[in-house]
């Protein structure tokens, strides 16, 4: 991937204790029932950067996304846009500014209107935002055909006369065509032949070099992020777990369920089957979330540990890793070796090393 720039003055987008909170049908008039799909979430994206949200469907990666965008209210928290504080804007201020920020939809054909020209679909936006020059929007619209690949004599063709991968390069260009610097890619080729999703990869990662984008990519293939990301953060109930640069995260994970959403891809190696860690039960409940570590009730970690009661009453704070400062990791027992967990021995080991640690962590609180 494209070299990231070493120097920034700050970052385009900063996410400070977000919350996203839906109300749903229970509880009473003074405490309603309410879904926590964001419960409290730190992140930054620098300029020119790829961070990839990772996590199973119900962690919160989508509404993440929207939440930044601001095509969904924020409960709590600020989203800091370029130094803008989102939340404290006015609607025609966060109107201004949204064309800068865009998305691009997992499904490429529903997201399109099957009744309109492809063309008239890209030009929406620019008249939306203020373009009443006809023909000018129309060479724009040549223009980002031409940037995705696509020629322009399709702009009167409609969304039903195209492949998956051409619906999906409309949808890019939909996004691109009002020029904005940060673009939320939401499963973006996940509905797509494993051969076109290269292609689309590729064009994303030329379309970042040439316009010089900002992604925020929500992915559930790991294989996919490791290649197309530079920073990755997993997500679990609406919190993030572990973060750092992929290469880091992925091949020495510390989190425990960093490690078996990395032990889940699958593989054509013999021992696969074996070392396979297959996680138990389904996600909690974002209504009513697990007290102290929210992965504890799968956590295959704490049960080789003996459950200590500290996953039970005390929250994880995500915070730099004394292993590698540019990783952060929510996990009272963080793993030195995660790599060595991708087998079953090696998470055997991990965990021996683990339970010596608390030991020794806990005897210190005690004599502290």
């Amino acid at each position: 991937m494209s070299k990231v720039p070493e120097a920034h003055i700050q970052p385009l987008l900063q996410l400070r204790g977000l919350r996203r909170y839906f109300r749903v049908k229970g509880g009473t008039l003074f405490r309603p029932n309410m879904v926590k799909a964001v419960d409290g979430i730190d992140l930054s994206i620098e300029r020119g950067m790829t961070v990839a949200l990772v996590g199973e469907s119900g962690s919160g990666k989508s509404t993440l996304g929207r939440v930044a965008l601001g095509l969904q209210p924020v409960t709590a928290g600020k989203v800091i846009y370029d130094g803008q504080d989102l939340t404290s804007l006015s609607a025609s201020e966060r109107r201004r500014l949204r064309q800068k920020m865009q998305i691009v939809f997992q499904d490429p054909f529903g997201s399109l209107n099957p009744r309109l020209p492809i063309g008239d679909q890209i030009e929406e936006g620019l008249h939306a935002h203020g373009n009443r020059d006809r023909q000018d929007r129309r060479k724009r619209v040549a223009k980002m055909m031409d940037l995705v690949g696509l020629p322009a004599e399709y702009a009167s063709r409609y969304a039903h006369e195209f492949s998956g991968g051409q619906r999906q390069r409309i949808g890019i260009a939909r996004a691109l065509a009002l020029e904005p610097e940060f673009v939320v890619l939401d499963e973006p080729v996940s509905a797509l032949d494993v051969s076109i999703q290269s292609q689309v990869l590729n064009l994303l990662a030329d379309l970042r070099e040439k316009q010089g984008l900002t992604y925020m990519f929500i992915s559930h293939n790991l294989d996919v992020v490791g290649y197309f990301a530079d920073r990755v953060a997993v997500m679990y109930l609406g919190k993030v777990v572990e973060t750092g640069p992929v290469d880091q995260v992925f091949t020495k994970p510390q989190h425990p369920y960093t490690i078996a959403l990395l032990s889940a891809v699958p593989k054509i190696e013999a021992h696969d089957t074996a070392d396979r860690l297959i996680l138990e039960g389904e996600i909690p409940s974002p209504i009513n979330p697990p007290s102290g570590c929210r992965f504890r009730t799968r956590c295959w970690l704490r049960e080789q540990l003996g459950n200590p009661e500290r996953c039970a009453t005390e929250e994880p704070l995500l915070a730099a890793s004394p292993r590698a400062l540019d990783v952060a990791v929510a996990c009272h027992f963080p793993l030195e070796d995660g790599a060595a967990s991708t087998t079953k021995v090696g998470r055997t080991a991990a965990a021996a090393s683990a339970k010596s640690r608390a030991g020794a962590s806990a005897t210190a609180r005690t004599e502290a």
